[in-house]
C-alpha cells in the first residue's frame, strides 16, 4: 500500500506505532507509567480521569477490564434489558452491551479499547437503535495509540456520522461498534494472547466478524483455533500469505493486500529492466555474464517472494539454477530481523554481483547495504540495488541511513504493492485522517481503512437476519464484488449513497471501491497485485508507483522520474 509518500503497505508488518501522541478526540497527554496510581481515587488527585488500571490511569472507553488476563464479566453479573442499562447516566466508566439479559464488559487486558473512541460517538452508539459490536487486531504500545488504530477508528466514527447502517425490519438503525485487541509481536509464539482474544470477542461477545490485522502465524491460529469452528467471518489487512489462502475457510477469510508469491511475478520483468539499464550505461559490459544475488530474510512472506523468483527469473538466458552452475547466482538466507549480519555481507562481497535483490526487512538497509558499499573492492562497478515492499519508507534519512548520494540512487529501485491508479479516495481518506488526527496521522496505512470498511458493508450487503452470523458476512462480501454492479466506495462522504444504492437491489449487487483501488480478489479472497516500482528521486524522496507492471505484455509502464536511460 504505497502510492505517493505513503510507507509499505505490509505493516502488520507495518506495525509502526505513534510515540507521544495521544489518540484523537482527546486534548491532553497523559503520563501512561505503570506507577500513576494505586487506586481510582488516586486518579482524580493528580486531575487525571477514568479509573486506576494496573497502575495506570485509563481513560474512559479505553478501559483495560477483566481479571488475570482473561475477560470482561461473566454472565450473571447485572441483569439488563437494553445496552443503557449497563452504562452510567452520563459518562461510560465500564463499556458493556446486553446480551441475553446480561451486561458483558466489552474491554479486557488483551481487548482494551472500543471504537468510535469518542465518548459521546460511542455512548451514542451503543444506546441507539440495535448496535452491531465487531472485533479487530491491532498493534499498539502502552498508551494504547497506533497509527493502524486510528484507521479503524475513522471509519468506525465515519459510520457513527450517520448513525451506522439502515435497520432490519421494525428494528432502529444499527451503530457499529469495534472492540480492538492487541497484535502481539511477530516473534511472539505464544499464542495465549490470542487465545483470551478470541475467548472475548467470540465467546463472550459473540461477534460476527473481525479485522485481522494480526502476522500471518497468528492469523492462522486465531481462524483455524476458534474462528473456523464458530464461523466468525475475518478481513484482513495483511498480505494474502499463500498458506492462509490455502486455508479451509469456508469463505470466512478475505485479505486486502497481495501475497509474497503474487508480488513475485513482476520480478523478472523489473530485473531484465535493470540489466538493459546496466548495459546502456555502461556498468556491464556487451555480452558480459550478469551476476545476480538474492539476499532473503527468513520471513513467510519473503520466503514466497523468494521461491517464486528462483522459479521464474532469466537471465543470461538460463535459469537461477543453471547461472549458480556458471557462478552467476547466489541465494542467501539471513536470519529475521539478524543483527550479525558481517558474514552474510562479506559473502555478498565476495561474489561481487552486478544486481543485489534485497528481498528482505529494514536490517537489509541499516546493516547490509552500508557495509557491502564499504567493503566493495576496485576494479567493478558498485552493484544495483533492488528491494523490497519493506524498505519504502518514507521519512527515513538514507543520507544517514545508507550514505546514500547521488550516484548511488541511481543504483536502487524497489518493488512494492500498486496502489490506486485514481487516487480521489485516496487523497479524500488522507485529508481526513490528517485533518481529524493532525500529528498522529501517517500515510501508509490505508489497507487498515479499508479493511474495517469491507467488514462494515459486508454486515449491510448481508441477508437482512436479525443477529448477523460470519456466514452471512460472507455472502454480503461477494455482494461487494461483482465486475458489473453499481460502483460504491468508501469514505465518509460516499456512506449515505452507498448504503442507497445497495437497496436499490436485493441482494445488493455492487462494486466497492476502496482507498486501495477495485476489489480485484481471486475466489479463495487473496488479492491481486504483482509488485510496481518504486525510486528515490534527486531530492531523496521515495516516488511510489513510478512504473506499473502489464501482465499480458510482461512489461511495465509509466514514466519514470528518478534517473535518466532506465
Amino acid at each position: 500500500m504505497l502510492t505517493m509518500s505513503r510507507l509499505s503497505k505490509y505493516t502488520v508488518q507495518g506495525l509502526v506505532v505513534l510515540g507521544a501522541g495521544l489518540l484523537a478526540a482527546c486534548s491532553l497527554l497523559y503520563d501512561l507509567s505503570a506507577d500513576q496510581c494505586e487506586i481510582d481515587a488516586d486518579c482524580a488527585a493528580i486531575g487525571l480521569p477514568g479509573r486506576c488500571v494496573a497502575g495506570v490511569c485509563t481513560p474512559t472507553n479505553m478501559q483495560t477490564g477483566g481479571t488475570g488476563g482473561g475477560g470482561g464479566s461473566e454472565a450473571g453479573t447485572g441483569g439488563c434489558k437494553t445496552n443503557k442499562d449497563c452504562l452510567g447516566e452520563e459518562t461510560i466508566i465500564d463499556p458493556s452491551v446486553c446480551i441475553e439479559g446480561e451486561c458483558v464488559d466489552l474491554t479486557t487486558e488483551e481487548c482494551p479499547v472500543v471504537l468510535p473512541l469518542d465518548e459521546q460517538r460511542l455512548r451514542a452508539s451503543l444506546t441507539t437503535g440495535s448496535a452491531i459490536v465487531f472485533g479487530a487486531f491491532a498493534p499498539f504500545r502502552s498508551d494504547l495509540s497506533s497509527v493502524p488504530m486510528l484507521n479503524y477508528d475513522l471509519a468506525f466514527t465515519e459510520f457513527s456520522q450517520v448513525n451506522g447502517l439502515p435497520p432490519v425490519g421494525s428494528g432502529g438503525r444499527r451503530p457499529v461498534i469495534g472492540v480492538v485487541c492487541q497484535t502481539p509481536e511477530e516473534s511472539d509464539g505464544d499464542f495465549g494472547k490470542i487465545d483470551r482474544s478470541m475467548e472475548h470477542l467470540v465467546d463472550r461477545l459473540r461477534v460476527p466478524g473481525i479485522i485481522g490485522g494480526l502476522h500471518p502465524e497468528h492469523l492462522q491460529h486465531a481462524f483455524d483455533s476458534k474462528g473456523l469452528d464458530a464461523q466468525v467471518f475475518f478481513v484482513s489487512p495483511g498480505e494474502s500469505e499463500r498458506q492462509l489462502v490455502a486455508t479451509r475457510d469456508d469463505g470466512l477469510m478475505w485479505h486486502l493486500l497481495p501475497g509474497g508469491a503474487d508480488i513475485a511475478v513482476s520480478y523478472p520483468a523489473a530485473l531484465d529492466r535493470v540489466i538493459r539499464y546496466l548495459e546502456t550505461t555502461s556498468a556491464i559490459d556487451p555480452g558480459e555474464p550478469v551476476r545476480v544475488a538474492l539476499v532473503t530474510a527468513d520471513n513467510r512472506f519473503l520466503n514466497q517472494v523468494r521461491e517464486v523468483i528462483q522459479d521464474t527469473l532469466r537471465f543470461n538466458g538460463k535459469s537461477p539454477s543453471e547461472n549458480e552452475e556458471d557462478g552467476n547466482w547466489l541465494s542467501i538466507v539471513i536470519p529475521f530481523q539478524g543483527t550479525d549480519l558481517g558474514d552474510y555481507t562479506e559473502a555478498v562481497v565476495d561474489f561481487r554481483p552486478h544486481v543485489i535483490i534485497g528481498n528482505a526487512f529494514i536490517e537489509f538497509l541499516f546493516e547490509m547495504m552500508p557495509g557491502i558499499e564499504t567493503l566493495w573492492p576496485s576494479g567493478q562497478a558498485r552493484p544495483f540495488y533492488m528491494l523490497s515492499p519493506f524498505h519504502y519508507l518514507p521519512g527515513l534519512d538514507l543520507n544517514s541511513v545508507i550514505g546514500l548520494n547521488s550516484t548511488m540512487r541511481r543504483r536502487i529501485i524497489g518493488m512494492n504493492a500498486p496502489s490506486a491508479e485514481d487516487h480521489e479516495l485516496y487523497d479524500d481518506y488522507i485529508k481526513e485522517l490528517k485533518l481529524r488526527y493532525r500529528d498522529d496521522a501517517q500515510e501508509g496505512y490505508e489497507n487498515f481503512y479499508d479493511a474495517a470498511y469491507f467488514l462494515i458493508y459486508s454486515a449491510a450487503a448481508a441477508d437482512k437476519v436479525p443477529v448477523l452470523t460470519g456466514a452471512d458476512l460472507a455472502r454480503g462480501m461477494l455482494r461487494l464484488l461483482h465486475e458489473d454492479g453499481a460502483e460504491v466506495k468508501v469514505g465518509g462522504k460516499h456512506i449515505t449513497k452507498t448504503l442507497d444504492t445497495m437497496l436499490q437491489s436485493d441482494p445488493p449487487r455492487v462494486r466497492l471501491l476502496g482507498t486501495l483501488g477495485p476489489p480485484d480478489f481471486t475466489s479463495n479472497g487473496a488479492r491481486k497485485g504483482p509488485a510496481s516500482i518504486w525510486c528515490i528521486s534527486s531530492t531523496a524522496e521515495y516516488v511510489a508507483d513510478v512504473l506499473r507492471y502489464d501482465a499480458e505484455s510482461d512489461e511495465f509502464y509509466g514514466d519514470f522520474s528518478c534517473f535518466s536511460d532506465f
